[in-house]
């Protein structure tokens, strides 16, 4: 049985145990996340110290997830010489493993520890508006911290998210098993609808927008001054949903406390132009990698689609 086969057989985020699960196919997935379970009940430092070897050996390796990297922040960073860039890209593969370990933190910690490992700003901004049952959309950015971040967002008000599902049915049901003990709803990206009624009904929605996600709805507006397949989505969301749009990051900060940091909602968004909305969160997005580039997802291709008779990149 299949992923979407199981699914079938279950609601968006309300997944159960199934007895396909106990199959030998699955054994080494369980022991994988029991190491996970392990190391996320070490102390935060040694975690880090480990995750640093690990991103450091995952970089001398090399692999196509390199060479994407290498091309990234050639491409925005073009100002940095050589060995500044090849630098950027190492801390970024370290950065990268302590995301892979953050998951055994997120999901099995106590609250208690939660409150100790970080801190969540800006509430001010998101309070009085939950409060109000006003609709309310975060957009946020793929850091490594995301896990880090849904949970001590769980930590402070209930919250909807969209997200990729995994296509392995054993993670996908640990996952959404336990992030939804934390005041978290996880949608799949294709129970979009869904997610948007529960924010036109006054909930918070949670998304991040910064990926290639193909060419059918997407437009091409910059991001690092280069032409980026974007969706328009959350201007799009914004106008269905008469929501107000707020801004998320969340970073390991150098202290290595976690932060999450709520800004004040975006002002006379959205307008009557969505090209202009989109170029405009980009922007946004662009402003908050600069401060912190080693913690963002380069490896991820994000100029692989390409406007008509432009060269690929990769």
């Amino acid at each position: 049985m299949n992923i979407q086969e199981l699914k079938k057989q279950q609601a968006y985020s309300e997944y159960t145990f199934n007895a396909e699960y106990l199959k030998p196919k699955f054994w080494s997935l369980w022991l994988l996340l029991g190491t996970l379970w392990l190391i996320g009940r070490l102390p935060l430092p040694f975690i880090a110290w480990l995750a640093k070897g690990i991103g450091t050996l995952m970089y001398k390796m090399g692999g196509s997830r390199l060479k994407i990297t290498r091309r990234n922040i050639e491409l925005c960073f073009p100002e940095r010489a050589k060995q500044e860039q090849e630098e950027l890209v190492k801390r970024n593969f370290q950065r990268i493993a302590m995301a892979l370990f953050e998951p055994g933190i997120a999901w099995w910690s106590s609250s208690a520890r939660i409150q100790r490992l970080g801190r969540i700003k800006g509430l001010e901004h998101v309070q009085p508006l939950i409060e109000n049952k006003t609709p309310i959309l975060m957009i946020s950015m793929h850091n490594f911290s995301v896990e880090m971040a849904a949970r001590f967002v769980g930590e402070a008000f209930p919250f909807n998210i969209l997200y990729r599902a995994h296509d392995n049915p054993v993670y996908e049901y640990t996952s959404i098993s336990q992030r939804n003990k934390h005041q978290g709803k996880w949608f799949p990206r294709k129970y979009v609808k869904p997610f948007l009624n529960t924010v036109a009904n006054g909930e918070v929605g949670l998304f991040l927008p910064d990926q290639d996600l193909g060419l059918k709805r997407s437009i091409f507006v910059p991001f690092f001054n280069i032409q980026a397949a974007t969706i328009p989505n959350v201007s799009d969301y914004a106008h269905s949903t008469k929501a107000k749009v707020i801004y998320l990051n969340h970073y390991l900060s150098d202290d290595g406390k976690y932060t999450v940091k709520i800004f004040p909602p975006l002002k006379n968004f959205p307008s009557n132009d969505r090209i202009a909305d989109t170029a405009r969160i980009n922007k946004i997005i662009e402003e908050q990698i600069q401060q912190r580039p080693d913690l963002y997802l380069w490896q991820h291709r994000r100029f692989k689609h390409r406007p008509e008779g432009e060269p690929k990149i990769y």
